[in-house]
């Protein structure tokens, strides 16, 4: 939607005739609603559709200026076809309009998502933090995105002109930040935070421990985007319950992780030299996706060792695969074996599935197993590496698909394609499976793989007509 400054001030000035119109009959039911129901409604939509309620009638005329949550987001409220320096200014009136008319005596939340020039905008954007902190705002979440160029890897070495003593409130509970250069200092004290947010923001040695030290009652902290070069990041914490590292670069350092406290666990991506996890004895969940390269193979297997007491585990398939071409056989101490819950991103290709099997036989806590496609990722590895999908066939996967009886009670395949090799899994699971209750096959949608549903409905039917090992077990085509 397109806002230029006339718009912006007729959409919100008191003098609108049109507000004073009756209220279609349509609209009865719900304008006679409570004042507090009219803002928790009013609380879930962006700001400019909140403020274009104030044309339904008198009585919505000026009720948007009381809702807690506000979110601003540039690319709702301004014109993607605008060139980015009238964009931002547009943005920025609006943004400073709204704030001005704003009634209300607290926020719990405000969030805005701006293209943001640092050294023309800072002004705006330190009054637009006063406001929330003023308004004792709980959850403070500014999205300060920039274009960058394809080689402008370096973004935590900008320098960051904004003072962030300006946070200093004891009202924030959620802090999420997208702020390229910044740096903690001193005056950066969050007593109140629990939940912690960077994105695209460099770290320094000290960076961590500060913030920590700084966030004493710091439960969540997410890192996006971060960048950390010549010095090792180090997370100590007792207080903390759920870490997330994502799509991050540790140039030339270790990562080291001590935290008795921790039950969630995502690393996505992070490239570190090195991966030491002390204490992570209360962990209860974890993702580890690496990318698909060799170099990686040793530092996830220090991960996912630390992680034998989870309960709830998602990982690629692929480098259980990997360990299978090195030692020729699949050992109990590649991977913990006590989760209940398995997800494995996998193509399910002929050297995947003896990998998949002896993970269901080394498993006897599993119950509930999800295998998501990621063919782009690791088709393109297997394709560069000239991987046959021929190499674990023949006597080696009858001996792998036999055995002793399986205990897993549900199985969900998304992007099904009903290859031959997601049917010949099913159909081992139907055989081996005495205590299987459901498999649910979710089919491709997407537009880059084709699969008739005359096809589909064929090896479905053959699914269905296999005999099973258990009576309970269902099989439902979504």
């Amino acid at each position: 939607m397109e806002v230029d400054e006339e718009e912006n001030n007729d959409s919100i000035s008191e003098e609108e005739e049109d507000s004073d119109r009756e209220p279609n009959p349509k609209h009865c039911f719900i304008t006679n609603l409570p004042d507090q129901l009219l803002l928790l409604i009013l609380s879930f939509l962006p700001i400019l559709d909140a403020i274009n309620t104030s044309f339904l009638s008198t009585r919505w005329r000026y009720l948007w200026t009381l809702t807690t949550n506000l979110d601003f987001d540039q690319r709702l409220i301004v014109s993607p076809t605008e060139d980015f320096s009238k964009s931002r200014r547009l943005f920025a009136s609006f943004v400073d309009r709204a704030l001005l008319l704003h009634e209300g005596s607290e926020i719990n939340r405000l969030r805005i998502w701006f293209n943001y020039d640092h050294e023309l905008y800072e002004s705006h954007l330190s009054s637009w933090i006063r406001f929330a902190i003023l308004r004792n705002v709980k959850e403070l979440d500014l999205q300060l995105e920039r274009e960058w160029e394809d080689n402008d890897f370096y973004f935590w070495d900008m320098p960051f002109l904004f003072n962030p003593s300006v946070f200093i409130r004891d009202s924030v509970r959620v802090l999420k930040l997208c702020l390229p250069g910044l740096d903690p200092t001193p005056d950066m004290r969050f007593g109140s935070i629990t939940t912690l947010h960077l994105k695209q923001i460099g770290l320094t040695e000290r960076t961590i421990p500060d913030l920590l030290n700084f966030c004493p009652h710091l439960e969540n902290l997410v890192l996006d985007h971060v960048g950390l070069y010549m010095a090792p990041l180090k997370i100590y914490s007792v207080k903390l319950k759920t870490l997330s590292i994502v799509n991050s670069i540790q140039m030339n350092g270790s990562v080291e992780i001590d935290a008795p406290n921790l039950l969630s666990f995502t690393c996505i991506r992070y490239l570190a030299d090195d991966y030491l996890i002390k204490d992570v004895s209360s962990l209860v969940e974890a993702v580890i996706i690496f990318s698909l390269s060799n170099a990686f193979f040793q530092n996830w297997r220090k991960i996912v060792n630390a992680l034998t007491h989870v309960r709830s585990l998602k990982v690629q398939s692929w480098w259980w695969m990997q360990h299978l071409q090195q030692t020729g056989e699949y050992s109990e101490e590649i991977l913990p074996h006590k989760f209940r819950y398995l997800e494995l991103e996998t193509v399910l290709s002929k050297m995947e599935l003896p990998g998949i099997a002896r993970i269901l036989r080394i498993s006897p806590n599993l119950e509930t197993m999800v295998l998501e496609s990621d063919m782009v990722d690791q088709m393109v590895y297997m394709a560069d590496n000239n991987a046959s999908e021929e190499s674990y066939t023949g006597d080696y996967l009858e001996k792998v698909f036999t055995g002793s009886p399986l205990y897993l009670k549900k199985l969900k395949i998304t992007s099904f394609l009903a290859t031959d090799n997601e049917i010949e899994l099913v159909k081992y699971l139907l055989k081996y499976g005495v205590a299987l209750e459901k498999i649910i096959l979710v089919p491709y949608k997407t537009g880059l793989v084709s699969v008739s549903p005359e096809h589909l409905a064929e090896r479905f039917q053959e699914l269905q007509a296999f005999p099973r090992s258990s009576k309970d077990a269902e099989i439902l085509l979504l």
